[in-house]
């Protein structure tokens, strides 16, 4: 009896190895800790209500330092299980060697990002149909200071890692871009609906589709990065504190212009590409 118990001890810890070695896991366990963030947000908000009363931070920080916090532990929490889980490489978050294309096509590809939801918006006020519900609403004057480039850069770059592993990892498991593509804009959408409602969330679908085209195509991280938070900038965060800026957009998303501004990007990209090579740099 003693050997029929060590040997079923023995075959189920086996088996919890194999489990635990398995890739779709750790996949699981990052997949199901993001969707799961609004649920250990409050630990989040209890210490920034801490570093506000013993003057950690100012009041005005509050919802700064709050989503700092939130993407570091969620970028710290998703590199444990990549490096020291999985045992992955750094490539497999997207952290690939760039070239010198790469944040030229960030550039266009958040301009991109930045006009078309305008144009889209114009069509729809031209047509008489209300926008759709759903925005960025906590994004306020009051606590974008100084500090903006960091707290949202983090915050930017947390989403972009998570969106560069969970499409890594689809294409490990299908080995189909599509399936990748479509598995992580849907997913994006989920995570998305706390902040900006079903309706807001399904709405930028196409936002997230870009950006997965944009990896797939490239498979580093920094296009992706400078397309996002480039988009962030322009769309959601100036307008937020500058009047004078929303008069501008209108003005900006022309597609004649837009057109013009990528085709000068594009000059501007084959020069330089062609001057590093004249200095015998090889790009």
């Amino acid at each position: 009896m003693k050997l029929h118990w060590v040997s079923d001890t023995r075959h189920s810890a086996s088996l919890l190895g194999r489990l635990f070695r398995s890739r779709g896991v750790p996949f699981a366990v990052a997949v199901g800790f993001m969707l799961a963030g609004p649920l250990w947000a409050y630990p989040v908000v209890v210490l920034a209500r801490a570093a506000v009363k013993y003057e950690f931070i100012y009041p005005e920080a509050f919802v700064g330092f709050m989503v700092l916090t939130a993407s570091l532990i969620d970028m710290l929490v998703l590199v444990a299980i990549v490096r020291f889980w999985e045992r992955a490489a750094w490539s497999s978050l997207g952290f690939s060697k760039p070239s010198l294309s790469d944040p030229f096509l960030g550039v266009g590809t958040g301009l991109l990002k930045f006009a078309l939801p305008l144009l889209y918006g114009s069509i729809r006020a031209y047509a008489g149909v209300s926008a759709p519900s759903g925005s960025v609403s906590h994004i306020t004057p009051g606590w974008v200071d100084r500090w903006y480039f960091l707290v949202w850069g983090a915050n930017v770059l947390d989403e972009d890692i998570f969106g560069a592993y969970v499409i890594e990892r689809i294409l490990g498991f299908t080995g189909s871009g599509w399936m990748a593509a479509v598995g992580f804009v849907g997913l994006d959408i989920a995570l998305h609906i706390p902040s900006r409602g079903v309706r807001g969330a399904v709405g930028v679908w196409w936002m997230a589709l870009l950006s997965t085209l944009l990896y797939l195509w490239r498979r580093n991280l920094l296009p992706c990065f400078i397309a996002h938070f480039m988009m962030d900038t322009l769309l959601v965060v100036v307008p937020a504190h500058t009047r004078r800026w929303r008069a501008i957009l209108p003005w900006l998303v022309s597609p004649s212009r837009v057109a013009l501004i990528l085709l000068l990007e594009a000059v501007v990209y084959l020069l330089l590409r062609r001057l590093l090579r004249f200095a015998g740099v090889r790009v």
